[in-house]
């Protein structure tokens, strides 16, 4: 998208990582491209030279350096991507939210050398709806909206101007053909989530039974469809995910309207605000067909206590465990 108006001053060399391929040429390997961006980034061979051993370790990919990179998963690329753009020695690294195909262990490895980055004083604008890794990463935080800064301050501030905001779709979104979230073989169509009666429901009681609705249309016939969900808190700390089981079974899916629905049994989620997205792909590639931004949101009360106080207990689930307890006449042990 072209800018309409402004400008940008920069002072030293940028790295940026802003969509999964950006900046990588299909056709060469993970070596040739490394050697290639150090390039673009007007780095002399020796400095890729010395670097080139970090970087293959950092992006785990030894076994595959010399193949080309188009046939990487996107994982993959964006393992080789970031390790790129990250020892490079930038003065400045943009990050756009393109560490969500990375797997969690490899996205806390990033979010460490992005930190290591800063500490070494070079800047990192980080782009990102986690709140939690930006707050972890974090010091200033701008938050714009509709192209405009709203606050530019301290990061919590910032945070908590977000979250104040009615920034988040209630339990149920409706998308139209032409701006829904699609691909040549599925498009979207609605999401909601309804409570133990069947009803749209933006507050959920802990007790009761739930569910995450997703409604789509199928546009071709296809194989290994899987349909499904992620839920966070509302600061960005994950729960689960959750999709289709019948996409293993390699199935066809002919063309039509399809609602899938999964149920939460009662007792599950502590009191708190939650927000969820929703995606498809075809196991076993991890390449996703459609994926949806954070759409909808919903509170779980507590509407019991725990014990004969009504205390309200830590933590982000809230399940309903059985405990037994005996008196004996000395220590168990186990053999």
């Amino acid at each position: 998208t072209e800018p309409t108006a402004g400008r940008v001053q920069l002072y030293g060399r940028v790295a940026s990582l802003l969509e999964v391929g950006t900046g990588f040429h299909p056709e060469l390997t993970g070596r040739e491209n490394i050697y290639l961006n150090g390039a673009i980034l007007g780095m002399k061979r020796t400095e890729i030279e010395r670097k080139f051993d970090e970087i293959v370790a950092f992006a785990e990919i030894e076994r595959f350096l010399d193949t080309p990179v188009k046939r990487y998963s996107s994982g993959m690329y964006m393992r080789l991507a970031f390790a790129v753009a990250a020892h490079l020695e930038p003065e400045i690294l943009i990050v756009d939210e393109v560490l969500a195909v990375g797997d969690a262990a490899f996205q806390k490895k990033c979010l460490s050398k992005m930190g290591a980055v800063a500490v070494e004083g070079r800047t990192v604008l980080f782009v990102s709806h986690n709140l939690a890794a930006v707050r972890a990463l974090c010091k200033r935080g701008i938050l714009i909206k509709k192209g405009i800064i709203e606050v530019d301050s301290d990061v919590e501030t910032a945070i908590n101007c977000y979250l104040s905001e009615d920034n988040l779709s209630e339990a149920a979104i409706v998308w139209d053909a032409d701006t829904a979230p699609q691909s040549a073989e599925i498009r979207f169509a609605k999401g909601y989530v309804l409570n133990d009666s069947g009803e749209f429901a933006s507050q959920v009681d802990h007790r009761s039974e739930f569910f995450i609705v997703v409604e789509y249309e199928v546009l071709k016939p296809i194989r290994n469809l899987r349909v499904g969900f992620f839920l966070q808190t509302i600061d960005g700390t994950p729960i689960c995910g959750s999709n289709d089981p019948d996409a293993w079974s390699t199935i066809v899916r002919d063309p039509g309207y399809y609602v899938s629905s999964c149920k939460f049994p009662g007792y599950t989620l502590n009191a708190g605000a939650y927000v969820v997205s929703f995606g498809s792909d075809r196991p076993p590639s991890d390449e996703p067909l459609v994926t949806t931004p954070v759409c909808l949101s919903f509170n779980v009360e507590v509407m019991e206590g725990h014990g004969s106080f009504n205390r309200v207990l830590p933590g982000v689930i809230r399940p309903r465990l059985n405990w037994n307890i005996q008196r004996t006449t000395s220590a168990l042990s186990k053999s």
